[in-house]
């Protein structure tokens, strides 16, 4: 079964995404019952890029809130909120996000891009099926 293609990775995006890994990595690693575990995806986590990210310019604020939406619409991430107008949002990662995220981390810890070039099927969009398999996501095609 083919597997939607999503487009190319911004770089805004990938920070956003490999910060959510890393604090999801924290807040496990702060947890001595380690009761996350492989739930992820069930965790809600603050969205505030303000202190995430240091940014105080109007138009970089709207620049991350763009981005997230665009995760969001790639299905890497859910947005919620208490109320529609809340100043307080949260995310939840879904499990692509989880893993074109550990995909990225890896890719950047390990430097393993050089070797088997998995950064530039990422950065035309085509996403690995899994972080051990050399098998790439195929386009969609269109039906229209």
């Amino acid at each position: 079964m083919p597997k939607r293609f999503r487009g190319k990775i911004t770089d805004t995006e990938r920070t956003i995404i490999t910060w959510i890994l890393k604090y999801l990595k924290s807040v496990e690693n702060e947890t001595s019952t380690g009761m996350f575990g492989q739930n992820w995806e069930q965790m809600l986590i603050p969205w505030l890029p303000r202190e995430i990210f240091g940014i105080n310019e109007k138009k970089e604020l709207q620049k991350f809130s763009r981005t997230l939406k665009s995760l969001e619409d790639k299905g890497y991430i859910i947005r919620k909120r208490e109320r529609k107008r809340s100043p307080t949002s949260y995310i939840t990662v879904t499990n692509d996000g989880l893993l074109i995220a550990k995909t990225w981390s890896r890719i950047f810890e390990t430097g393993e891009d050089g070797e088997f070039k998995f950064y530039e099927d990422l950065e035309y969009g085509a996403e690995r099926q899994d972080t051990d398999m050399n098998d790439l996501w195929e386009p969609e095609e269109d039906s229209n």
